[in-house]
């Protein structure tokens, strides 16, 4: 299991995150799923094909109980970050491997005079947490090459994929759980990308799990600085919101563009009688700029900050 499974797993593992999750996106916000009456459930599974035997995983799976302890439904999420346009033949092996679970039980309570169990629905849920609009098509019928003889008796599936940089603030506004923050930090770094705002949302919430949620935004984003700006916000006895983990990390990218820039500086003016005109002097300027746009915001991406840099100092976009 890799470090970003991890690092997902368990921040959407825990019950009021879960809940959360599930009750925005299921339910538009409507408190349905008690955190109370999740429990734990398996989420390996095995399977026999060709005659080998192979294993499979969930991220998360919960079941959703009533106040008896009665099993109401299974949900699973899948996190993604890359498109993958299998992904519904991977929930139907998911969602089958808990049925065979539930016939299975079935038939052993048949088998030994109890009260059968009843079945009970297995819904999973795709979260996507990419840049990319994810174009392919989340029913299976779709990704399969079906002789028209036979299209009236190729039953369909459809799975259940949400794209979290590309929910609404509405949605957004609707978690009362830690993945708020999640949610807004990856819609702010698509809007980056896309141009449609120039700096993330510095949100206050107060964080109840502030490690599992710096240490996922860390890991999916690739930039672990949130883990070490998390650190130090912790070790300084601040707030522990989105706001002071940016400030943090903000303020030493300031300090190390600062001592860097001393250096630089000396450097250049060693060897500024071997620049060759303006070119040089452009191209050293605006990579300087950039970078040092983009250690203030470490989210923004570098076709943002080269614009803003080239706006900055004044260089027209047809020279660059």
């Amino acid at each position: 299991m890799g470090v970003q499974d991890i690092t997902e797993k368990s921040l959407e593992g825990l019950p009021d995150v879960f809940a959360d999750i599930v009750n925005v996106l299921l339910f538009n916000g409507r408190r349905v799923i008690n955190p109370s009456n999740l429990a734990d459930s398996t989420v390996r599974s095995i399977y026999k094909a060709e005659g080998q035997i192979f294993e499979q995983e969930r991220d998360v799976a919960k079941s959703w109980k009533n106040e008896v302890d009665i099993s109401i439904a299974l949900i699973g999420f899948e996190n993604q970050t890359r498109i993958e346009s299998n992904m519904p033949i991977r929930v139907i092996s998911y969602d089958g491997a808990n049925y065979r679970y539930q016939i299975r039980r079935i038939d052993e309570a048949r088998k030994a005079h109890h009260e059968s169990p009843k079945l009970y629905p297995v819904i999973t849920l795709v979260l996507y947490f990419g840049m990319r609009k994810w174009v392919a098509s989340p029913n299976l019928i779709d990704h399969l090459d079906i002789p028209n003889e036979l299209k009236p008796f190729v039953s369909d599936y459809k799975m259940n994929l949400f794209q979290i940089a590309y929910l609404d603030d509405e949605t957004i506004d609707k978690f009362q759980s830690d993945f708020r923050t999640v949610a807004r930090f990856f819609a702010d770094r698509r809007k980056l990308r896309d141009g449609e705002i120039s700096e993330l949302t510095e949100t206050t919430q107060e964080l109840m799990h502030a490690k599992e949620v710096f240490e996922m935004l860390g890991s999916i984003s690739g930039d672990h600085r949130f883990e070490s700006a998390y650190n130090e916000v912790v070790h300084a006895g601040k707030e522990q919101t989105m706001c002071s983990v940016l400030n943090e990390i903000q303020e030493k990218g300031r300090a190390e563009g600062r001592v860097e820039g001393r250096v630089e500086g000396r450097a250049e003016g060693r060897s500024e009688g071997h620049t060759e005109g303006w070119s040089d002097a452009k191209n050293y300027y605006l990579e300087t700029a950039i970078r040092n746009l983009m250690k203030e915001n470490p989210s923004l991406p570098e076709e943002v900050a080269k614009k803003r840099a080239m706006q900055l100092l004044g260089i027209p976009e047809k020279i660059k």
